[in-house]
């Protein structure tokens, strides 16, 4: 491809014009955030057995080797267990094996950034503390990590991305090393499955062996756009080709800036053969947010999570495989920028298993001035959702936490 429980506009309105203190809050049930070590947000967060793992960029003018830290957090609390430095930047960390992690990230170079020295860095770690032993993989200069994932049994994939090529790396269950196991040269020739410039891209797969493809497509000039972001979306059943592509939305005025930020739309899957689709909309006068249920790759009935009256985008999804979602947004927010006069803030939707619809939007980081796209995490066990999210204001990083919900 080339590419809150009162009447709702009440509520939020109270929320988004009152004027509160620094001290970021939370309306119940989600916890008052807890403040994290590192700064701004945290690039991903994973759930391996019994604690939350997650990356957080440090303050770089931290001491040397300390350009992210590692936090292993409590699930029920947000808590921290355990902070490791690492030196690793574009962090990403998966669980594998029920109680491990594996992280990948590009190494600094001499110079203090990412530089011509710089390659990308892979290992692992098991439970609730200590560092991974991080070890180069040759042939990564100028490749940067775009998706790591684990299985229960004890595989680890990690995908790369350079100017001109793609690299996939595998480590085997019993093995403690990745190995290249494909190149892919960047070509004209792979299948089209629509059109797209400047995509956000989502792909999933089924427990089925259903694959599920959405995008946002956008043509952006510094910063801005007078043309509409189109969200699709592709499904091939098990076996089968991909079918014909569906434009699920256009988004945006027909006049004036109409860039929507990133992520713009996100896919998860949310059982053995269902999935959920969110995106940021446009209702005609503002941006919204809206998800829809995929179940066996068809597309059901779009819900707005977002009030009429109030700019929303869509910041995260997260889901389990009972059907719980959380789905993650932030207020105030024309596409891209913050309305003018206005701080964006935090907001969630959560629908319990096996439940057809979402609940009414929850404030999760009262006061805090999220600038930046939250990440969202249900933990496996205890069903709880999580949020972490940043503080523009402070520069803090947060994680609050929700009991959940009951079906």
């Amino acid at each position: 491809m080339p590419l809150a429980r009162l009447p709702l506009a009440a509520a939020l309105a109270a929320a988004l014009i009152a004027a509160g203190s620094p001290t970021a809050s939370a309306d119940p049930p989600w916890s008052t955030p807890t403040p994290l070590p590192g700064t701004g947000n945290g690039h991903a967060a994973v759930i391996p057995r019994g604690h939350v793992a997650a990356f957080m960029p440090s303050n770089r003018t931290q001491p040397p080797n300390t350009a992210s830290q590692l936090l292993r957090l409590d699930p029920p609390t947000g808590a921290v267990l355990s902070s490791t430095p690492v030196d690793l930047a574009g962090t990403a960390v998966a669980a594998y094996a029920g109680d491990s992690i594996a992280v990948a990230g590009t190494s600094i170079g001499p110079s203090g950034t990412i530089d011509d020295a710089s390659r990308v860095r892979a290992g692992t770690a098991r439970g609730a503390s200590g560092a991974p032993a991080l070890r180069t993989l040759p042939g990564t200069q100028g490749q940067n990590v775009t998706a790591l994932v684990g299985n229960v049994r004890g595989d680890v994939a990690l995908a790369t991305r350079g100017l001109r090529t793609r690299l996939i790396y595998l480590r085997r269950k019993g093995t403690s090393a990745f190995s290249r196991v494909l190149t892919i040269n960047v070509s004209s020739t792979a299948h089209a499955l629509g059109p797209g410039v400047q995509s956000d891209l989502q792909a999933a797969m089924d427990e089925t062996g259903r694959m599920l493809v959405a995008w946002k497509s956008q043509r952006v000039n510094e910063g801005e756009s007078n043309a509409p972001a189109v969200v699709s979306y592709i499904t091939a059943a098990p076996g089968r080709g991909f079918g014909t592509r569906r434009t699920i939305e256009s988004v945006g005025p027909t006049t004036g800036n109409s860039f929507v930020g990133s992520p713009g739309v996100r896919l998860q899957v949310s059982g053995t053969d269902k999935a959920l689709l969110a995106w940021t909309g446009f209702d005609g006068a503002h941006f919204v947010v809206r998800a829809a249920p995929l179940d066996r790759g068809h597309v059901g009935a779009r819900q707005p999570l977002s009030p009429e009256g109030v700019d929303a985008v869509l910041g995260d999804v997260a889901t389990a495989n009972d059907g719980r979602a959380l789905v993650l947004w932030r207020s105030d927010v024309a596409g891209a920028d913050p309305v003018a006069g206005r701080q964006p803030h935090l907001f969630g939707n959560v629908r319990a298993a096996a439940g057809a619809a979402f609940g009414g939007p929850e404030a999760i980081g009262g006061e805090a001035s999220v600038r930046l796209a939250p990440t969202a995490v249900i933990d496996p066990q205890t069903r709880r959702p999580i949020a972490l999210f940043g503080d523009f204001t402070t520069s803090r990083p947060l994680v609050s936490v929700r009991p959940p919900t009951v079906p």
